[in-house]
């Protein structure tokens, strides 16, 4: 049984088709054109990736731009992960050019990120930094205090108790002998237990 064969879409007629109505100023035309391509679930990454990136251009929305860039940049990602560097040299290529398409776009939306918007993002990665330096700061102070704990100075030595005969129960040592006597009298006082123990 012969495979019937299909004839090859050539994505790169559309993309360029979406082009020359971004270039004739007809951005709805273009992003409703690159909509109708990324429904498709036969594009490959690679042309997915510029119709994000075109889409993001053609919008005079900054927001809704840095959304299509996100998308175009996991795609990336995703690409570089599947396919590690070294794994296929054309498909490295392919990834290159579009991540120099990728950084020109980052590039200009950062220049035209809205001031207020800016400012915000500043604020915000400053003070994340002021944290992550006072969480810094505390845990090598902790880790100074462990180790001092861990090892004491000559001056700061715990001195030894000294459980002897005359030590209150609480003092005795789990391994005394007289510790047990204490725990089988039961009600019977210390000094009860400690006197039998001398008569005896």
């Amino acid at each position: 049984m012969l495979l019937s064969t299909t004839i090859p879409i050539i994505w790169r007629d559309e993309i360029n088709a979406a082009i020359e109505m971004l270039n004739d100023h007809d951005a709805e035309g273009c992003i409703n054109a690159l909509h109708t391509l990324l429904l498709n679930p036969r594009v490959p990454e690679y042309w997915r990736i510029r119709a994000y990136v075109l889409c993001g251009k053609a919008t005079n929305d900054w927001y809704e731009a840095e959304n299509y860039q996100y998308a175009a940049e996991l795609l990336w990602a995703v690409s570089r992960r599947l396919w590690p560097a070294g794994y296929d040299e054309d498909f490295d290529q392919t990834l290159h050019t579009n991540r120099t398409f990728l950084d020109e776009f980052a590039v200009d939306l950062d220049a035209e990120m809205p001031d207020e918007l800016r400012e915000f993002r500043k604020n915000a990665e400053k003070k994340e930094q002021e944290q992550a330096a006072a969480m810094s700061e505390e845990n090598d102070s902790t880790d100074e205090e462990w180790d001092e704990s861990a090892n004491p100075s000559d001056e700061g030595e715990v001195e030894m108790q000294d459980f002897g005969q005359d030590s209150p129960p609480g003092d005795v040592s789990p391994y005394d002998p007289e510790a047990v006597m204490i725990e089988a009298a039961g009600d019977e006082t210390w000094e009860e237990v400690k006197g039998g123990s001398d008569e005896e």
